[in-house]
C-alpha cells in the first residue's frame, strides 16, 4: 500500500506510519535511527525513524529499486534497480549521488556491503566486488551457471556468499577475487543468504534452510518445516538465532 509501518517489537504496537513513496515498497534497511527504503517508484527514501520524517529522496534509477544496503562506517547507501546494466544511464541524478557502478550486463538482483565494499549479484550470472571510495570494480567473480539472486558479505572475514538459480551457493574471497567453496545441496533457486565468521545460511525455493561452515564449506544442518519457498532470512550471530519466513508462517531456529 506504498507505506512503511514501524512497530514496537516488545508490545507489537504501531508506532509510526511512513508515507511518501508513490509505488510499492520492495526493500528496507536500517542503521540505528536511520531507515532506507526502495520502491517501484524508482526512488530511495531516507527516514528518521524517531520523528517519522523523510530526510532525503534519492533519485536516478530507471526501474524498481529492489535492494538497498547500508555502508558501515559512513553515511553511504548503495541501491540497485532491477533493470540496471552497463548500458543504463540514471536520470534526474540526486545531488547526494557519489558513484554509478556499471559493469553488469543484465539486471542486478542483490547487493550487500559494509564500509567501503559493496558486492552485487546479477542475472548475468556474475558477482562483482566494488570499491565505494573510488567507484571502481575490484573483481568480477564467475562460476555460477545461471542467474544470481542473492549475495551476502562478511566484513570481518572479507568473504562473500552468492546464491543462484543453478541451486548452488558459492563462497568468495573478496580481497583476492577467488572462489573458496561451492556449497551443493539445495534443489532449487537460492534466494536468501547470510554469512558470518562462523556460518553461511541459505534459504531456497525448495523450502529448506541450510547451515554451512564459513571456514570449511562443510554442511552442518538442513532445517525443514516450511512448506513454501523461503523469502526472508535473518541470523543473529550473538544470540545464535535464525528467523525465516515463507508463505504460511515465520519460524525461529536456534
Amino acid at each position: 500500500d506504498k507505506t512503511i509501518l514501524i512497530h514496537d517489537t516488545r508490545t507489537g504496537q504501531l508506532i509510526r506510519r511512513l508515507t511518501g513513496h508513490t509505488g510499492g515498497v520492495w526493500t528496507m534497511q536500517y542503521h540505528e535511527n536511520t531507515l532506507a527504503s526502495g520502491s517501484t517508484d524508482r526512488t530511495v527514501r531516507i527516514w528518521n525513524m524517531e520523528t517519522g520524517q523523510c530526510t532525503h529522496v534519492l533519485e536516478g534509477h530507471t526501474s524498481t529499486v529492489r535492494w538497498v544496503a547500508p555502508g558501515g562506517g559512513g553515511p553511504h547507501i548503495a541501491a540497485t534497480a532491477a533493470a540496471a546494466s552497463s548500458e543504463s544511464t540514471p536520470t534526474n541524478e540526486s545531488p547526494h549521488l557519489l558513484h554509478v557502478l556499471t559493469g553488469h550486463t543484465q539486471s542486478i538482483r542483490s547487493i550487500a556491503g559494509h564500509g567501503g565494499v559493496v558486492v552485487s549479484g546479477g542475472f548475468d550470472s556474475t558477482v562483482r566486488v566494488w570499491n565505494l571510495v573510488t567507484g571502481q570494480m575490484d573483481h568480477c567473480l564467475t562460476g555460477h551457471r545461471d542467474r544470481v539472486y542473492s549475495v551476502a558479505y562478511c566484513h570481518e572475514t572479507r568473504r562473500a556468499a552468492s546464491g543462484s538459480l543453478d541451486t548452488n551457493v558459492r563462497v568468495w574471497d573478496t580481497m583476492l577475487g577467488t572462489a573458496l567453496f561451492v556449497l551443493e545441496g539445495h534443489s532449487s533457486l537460492v534466494g536468501r543468504l547470510e554469512i558470518s565468521p562462523k556460518y553461511v545460511l541459505s534459504g531456497a525455493a525448495d523450502s529448506t534452510l541450510r547451515v554451512w561452515s564459513s571456514a570449511t564449506g562443510e554442511s552442518l544442518a538442513t532445517l525443514t518445516g516450511h512448506s513454501a519457498p523461503i523469502f526472508c532470512l535473518e541470523h543473529d550471530p550473538d544470540l545464535n538465532l535464525i528467523v525465516s519466513g515463507a508463505e504460511g508462517g515465520v519460524r525461529l531456529w536456534e
